[in-house]
């Protein structure tokens, strides 16, 4: 929590239910990712495979990590990564393996904005980084 109060999101905007959204697929390698809201999005895939050995991330994603464990005779994976907030997909997420299951959740981090009232310049967001439009410069 202090990490992202750090970073400049607004903890007192968390919704109770941070999760936004959620997919599945079943005898998958890649996933397209949901759009992104706000002004982080959190992105958490869990997969059940004795295979999978690595997953690539689309460009712009930050902070990736992958953790596994064992259940039952299956490997479980949890890899996480985010980017910035946008109206769009941000990319696919692929997988080195055919998974037997696979599921993302989104996670939406809500900005803090700023004293002056003027929008925070996010390199990719071209929803809330417009220049001349959400963002200035002075």
């Amino acid at each position: 929590m202090m990490n992202l109060i750090y970073r400049g999101a607004d903890a007192t905007a968390f919704p109770t239910d941070p999760i936004v959204d959620y997919n599945t697929a079943m005898g998958a390698d890649q996933m397209a990712l949901q759009a992104g809201t706000d002004f982080q999005s959190l992105y958490i895939a869990m997969a059940l495979s004795q295979d999978l050995t690595g997953v690539r991330w689309p460009k712009g994603f930050t902070n990736t990590a992958e953790v596994g464990g064992q259940f039952g005779d299956l490997q479980v994976h949890m890899m996480t990564a985010h980017t910035v907030g946008a109206p769009a997909s941000p990319g696919v997420l692929q997988l080195d393996a055919t998974v037997p299951e696979l599921a993302v959740a989104l996670v939406t981090i809500p900005g803090r904005p700023n004293p002056d009232g003027h929008g925070v310049w996010i390199l990719g967001d071209e929803s809330a980084s417009v220049l001349g439009q959400t963002t200035y410069l002075e």
